[in-house]
């Protein structure tokens, strides 16, 4: 039987004052594996510290002592006091315009902009032409046309070939838009667009606070302007299907509502905070053309029907798993009911697997062992991959907090015993696969792919102190050793790129530490 993976409560007020707004489980046992992101500051606490101490027989290193962020984000890139001096529309210079051109022209001729379709490019020629005075306007929708074209610049940027600015330029202008937009009560599609591009600048960046941050105006903006209502699905269908120009605000909209909904449910599983979109206020309706998104080319140049960066549907599972399992009202059911859940999510996993095409099509589990390499090789499928593991353990690592100790009946604690096996086999599969397409791996992906190794690693770290006689422990040490001369290959070039060497650094030594201190624990019960 596997044995639970559990940690005492934290007092309830432990982290009232830290940079975080953490959930708090008061259950009598809190599983570390439950939730990945909420218990990192639970982990790292003095009661977790001892936890691990009375487990190890060591004192905590320092690498592991809790800092206020997550191994997988970066500080803040920008400070109070930068933006404040930034939050004035004079901050707002534009570009040339003629540069700005050609840039616009890479994104609407080029796959990026069928991946995060973030501007209508009708739309953004209006926009343009109001930012730089060729057509009339009042003050406050210049100023939102001037935020739009910034974004929309500095996003443009981080894009593989684009070199017209530097990642501290783009800083800088993220630190005015920030601003900027907090002076504009009135919503608009300009500046749903920017904050959106916002959103996933900062996903791709490490920046999750910020993200979450701007995700939660950047929601509130759709909510307003009706991307979430079934008439926008509806009028969206009809521009796909008639191309009646009538309707084209609304496809826009409805794009700009999914892109929104994936980097809630994205930003609610690494941050550890509760999603903003609820779907009791949101139409879900797929849209038309969606089953054909994984037929196009990365490489083909135009297309109509959009791609997104992720399932949509597997972002559906993500929400569902997080409503029934860790949200507060389900923190406080009973273990039946949570298995049962489990079972439902799984089932709904497994069925949405089965519909991805073959080339695509994650297998269920990945080990060392595994010679030929499933499907196509690319990003796309590399994340498709990495999300459904992660899923996978996600779901399970909910039983956790049940098991013999809490009462649970023999059937239950046979539920647990094989939820939780499977938890830890999906995140072995992880580390397993990303070992096996290290050379597809690419630096400038490297904080929006960091989550899924070291969500990975800091669930086999619980496990295997708390299981330090597995038959498997001494293979786990050796895979998150590997994994983590990959953080540091790639953290090296990353901070190459971006001149902040020590971020990247930091999360190698938490890795090793990590590491470090379960073989410690493992060779002494396993000599």
């Amino acid at each position: 039987m596997v044995r639970k993976i559990g940690l005492p409560t934290t007092n309830k007020t432990a982290f009232a004052d830290t940079r975080y707004s953490t959930r708090l489980v008061t259950q009598k046992r809190v599983s570390i594996a439950s939730n990945c992101c909420e218990n990192i500051v639970i982990l790292f606490s003095l009661e977790g510290q001892k936890w691990i101490e009375g487990l190890t027989g060591e004192k905590m290193p320092h690498e592991l002592r809790f800092t206020g962020i997550r191994p997988w984000e970066r500080d803040p890139m920008v400070n109070a006091d930068r933006a404040l001096r930034s939050a004035y529309p004079e901050s707002l210079v534009l570009p040339d315009r003629e540069k700005l051109n050609e840039v616009t022209e890479m994104y609407f001729n080029t796959i990026l902009c069928r991946f995060w379709p973030l501007l209508d490019e009708e739309f953004f020629r209006e926009t343009v032409d109001i930012a730089y005075g060729s057509q009339p306007e009042t003050p406050l929708r210049v100023h939102s046309a001037k935020i739009c074209v910034l974004a929309m610049w500095a996003f443009t940027s981080a894009a593989p070939s684009s070199t017209h600015l530097t990642r501290p330029q783009r800083g800088e202008i993220m630190a005015a838009i920030m601003a900027s937009i907090n002076l504009l009560q009135q919503p608009h599609v300009e500046l749903l667009e920017a904050t959106a591009m916002l959103v996933t600048f900062h996903l791709f960046s490490g920046n999750i606070q910020a993200g979450v941050m701007s995700n939660a105006l950047a929601a509130r903006y759709v909510l307003w302007l009706g991307g979430n209502t079934r008439d926008s699905y509806y009028n969206a269908c009809e521009f796909m299907t008639t191309g009646n120009e009538q309707c084209r605000r609304d496809h826009h909209l409805r794009n700009l509502f999914w892109i929104c909904y994936q980097q809630d449910k994205e930003l609610c599983l690494r941050s550890g905070q509760p999603p903003t979109l609820s779907e009791y206020n949101c139409d879900l309706s797929l849209p038309l053309g969606w089953e054909r998104a994984y037929n196009i080319s990365l490489t083909e140049e135009k297309f109509e029907s959009p791609v997104f960066p992720g399932d949509l549907r597997l972002s559906q599972i993500k929400s569902k798993a997080y409503i029934d399992l860790y949200s507060r009202r389900a923190l406080e059911k009973d273990g039946a009911l949570i298995l049962g859940d489990i079972r439902q999510l799984d089932a709904d996993l497994e069925q949405w697997r089965m519909q991805i095409p073959a080339d695509y099509r994650p297998t269920l589990l990945f080990s060392q062992d595994t010679t030929q390499m499933p499907g196509r090789l690319n990003i796309r499928s590399l994340m498709i991959r990495l999300e459904y593991h992660y899923c996978m353990s996600y779901i399970h690592q909910a039983c956790a907090r049940f098991g013999a100790a809490s009462g649970a009946q023999d059937q239950e604690t046979q539920g647990v015993s094989s939820s939780l096996t499977l938890a830890i086999a999906a995140c072995r599969s992880s580390l397993y696969y990303l070992v096996a397409v290290q050379h597809t791996l690419f630096v400038r992906d490297f904080w929006l792919t960091l989550f899924y190794p070291l969500s990975a690693i800091l669930t086999l770290f619980c496990y295997l102190i708390s299981n330090p006689t597995d038959s498997e422990a001494f293979n786990d040490l050796e895979v998150i050793k590997q994994i983590a001369g990959q953080i540091r290959e790639l953290g090296q070039e990353e901070g190459k790129l971006s001149g902040e060497a020590s971020q990247p650094e930091h999360v190698w030594k938490v890795v090793m530490a990590l590491h470090d201190l379960a073989k410690r624990t493992v060779e002494k019960r396993q000599p």
